[in-house]
């Protein structure tokens, strides 16, 4: 399967492609999104997407309809969930680097590689953790060592670590 498509959880494939004509789908749709300006402004309009997943999805039904015009909205969003919706994210964000002019969408490729990376790593992290770790706050100490201290966690006595 290409890295812009995805299944559901009823095993269909659909495939996400920005293009001239899916951007203006979905400008014209009643999702709020405007796909040309989702970089704008160190990201704006992505980190708004992101926040909200009922959006996120309705915006990407807008673009894949066309591929199973039998599929409501409704029954679209139903069979996401778990694995298929991260499938999803993540073929979005394909497709949104392999629109980008090069440069742009070659930095954005390397910073989807970093954070999916980083992410590995935090996850393997924490589901190794023991009870003692999470409670004592090591856990907390170990995930602002693997994230360089951009964090600030709280710690059992209520303070942020490494203040």
């Amino acid at each position: 399967m290409k890295a812009t498509q995805f299944k559901d959880k009823k095993n269909r494939i659909w495939e996400i492609k920005f293009s001239y004509s899916t951007i203006k789908a979905v400008r014209a749709a009643d999702t709020g999104v405007d796909l040309a300006t989702l970089l704008a402004n160190q990201h704006e309009g992505l980190q708004d997407l992101q926040k909200d997943i009922i959006r996120w999805i309705d915006t990407i039904y807008v673009m894949v309809s066309d591929q199973h015009p039998d599929v409501s909205s409704e029954e679209f969003g139903e069979a996401l969930g778990g694995r298929t919706l991260q499938d999803m994210i993540d073929a979005f964000m394909q497709s949104l680097v392999d629109f980008c002019p090069s440069q742009q969408g070659e930095m954005l490729g390397t910073m989807l590689t970093k954070g999916k990376s980083l992410q590995k790593a935090v996850q393997e992290t924490v589901s190794t953790a023991s009870l003692s770790e999470i409670t004592s706050g090591e856990l907390d100490s170990k995930l602002e060592q693997l994230l360089g201290g951009r964090i600030g966690l709280s710690t059992p006595s209520g303070n942020s670590s490494g203040h």
